[in-house]
């Protein structure tokens, strides 16, 4: 699956990348990146790129919330065994505070 959502290279937004073995990787980068994270990915953890989503968001700040709640998707978020990301994403801070 590839969301395109038009617009330049330097749009920003978030994407998940999937892997053939299930694992995936999300990120928050310009629309462009995209694709150098997936052979960066792949390449590392020899995993063939089953698919790409990539969103755009309105700014940077909207684009590490939506980020953030795509891993929220996965059982234990960054940290779930299926999941290439090693740490949080910015985006938990910037949810936190408009939920107070």
């Amino acid at each position: 699956m590839y969301s395109s959502g038009g617009g330049s290279k330097a749009e920003t937004g978030f994407y998940t990348i999937e892997f053939e073995s299930g694992m995936k990787y999300h990120c928050k980068v310009p629309k462009g990146r995209m694709e150098q994270s997936a052979v960066e990915k792949s390449t590392k953890y020899n995993d063939p790129v089953k698919s790409k989503d990539w969103t755009p968001a309105q700014n940077d700040r909207e684009a590490f919330k939506d980020e953030y709640n795509r891993m929220q998707t996965d059982p234990a978020g960054y940290k779930d065994s299926k999941n290439y990301n090693k740490r949080q994403s910015p985006g938990k801070k910037y949810y936190e505070q408009e939920k107070k």
